[in-house]
Formats: structure tokens, sequence, C-alpha cells
């Protein structure tokens, strides 16, 4: 089977489309080439890898910075969230869980013991303290965008 990418023919950009096919028909590969793109028979990778116009040899590129929570990490030759970014949006998770936790699992014993005459006030206010604590993790994270918090997350494997 054989492979084609395809590369804009002045940044030299590879194309997200491929064409594969297993048949010797220049005209089937012209047909999926896409407007203004050159097909080039090969395995590449769109995210690390260009054609020098010049020479027309595929190159290592690196792509612009998505955000400033990002960094270039030569090995995976991909942006990745930086590491205090994704420590951060771990404690986040965290405290947001251990909210849920305390107001679904702790919370509502301490209110039923407060309406019955039973004390409960106390545990409320610890719970409470509990909770605004955690809350300042949330608050901490309050300033990142939603893709890099989704980035984060799927980085984690949620």
């Amino acid at each position: 089977m054989r492979r084609f990418g395809f590369y804009h023919k002045e940044t030299g950009l590879f194309h997200a489309h491929w064409f594969m096919t297993d048949v010797d028909r220049p005209a089937a590969i012209a047909a999926n080439t896409p407007k203004d793109h050159i097909a080039l028979e090969g395995d590449y990778d769109p995210l690390s890898q260009r054609v020098d116009i010049q020479t027309a040899k595929v190159i290592d590129y690196q792509p612009p910075c998505p955000s400033e929570h990002h960094e270039w990490s030569a090995q995976a030759k991909r942006w990745r969230l930086k590491a205090e970014v994704l420590e951060l949006c771990a404690k986040r998770d965290a405290a947001h869980a251990e909210i849920l936790r305390l107001e679904r699992d702790v919370q509502p014993r301490a209110v039923r013991e407060a309406l019955l005459g039973r004390g409960g006030f106390d545990r409320l206010r610890e719970i409470e303290e509990a909770i605004a604590a955690l809350r300042e993790d949330l608050t901490r994270c309050a300033s990142l965008p939603a893709e890099v918090l989704l980035e984060a997350r799927r980085s984690r494997g949620r």
C-alpha cells in the first residue's frame, strides 16, 4: 500500500489529508491532492515535519506555541503542558472531587443532626472551613483557559 502526504507549495506544511492506494494511477493521486498542495509519497508527521520548499526535502518542524502554558518536548516532538500547569490542574480536580464528597457524603448527616437539635453545627462549620480551603485550589486555576483544563485531563487519561 502506498501512502501520500500533501504539503503546501508555499509554506511546506503538511495537510491533514492523506491518500493511500495500492494501484499506480497518477490521476487518482492528482484527484485527491488538495488545492495548492503537492503530493509526496511516504509517511510524514504534520505536527513535527514540513518540506523545505528550496530543497524539497522533509525537515523537522516546530509549530507555533499554543499558549504560555506549554513547552516543547524534543523527545515527543510536540507541545506539552508545563509540569506546573499539570500539577495545578490535578490539585484543582482533587479539590473539586473532595468538595463533592464532603457535600454528598458528610454534610447531610451534619445537617440532619443540626435540625434534630443533636449538635451538628460545629461539624457544619468544620465542613464549610474545609470546603473554603479547597476552593482556594479552584481559584488558582480560574485564570486557565478551558482548553488547558481539558488538555490536562486528557493527558492524565481522564
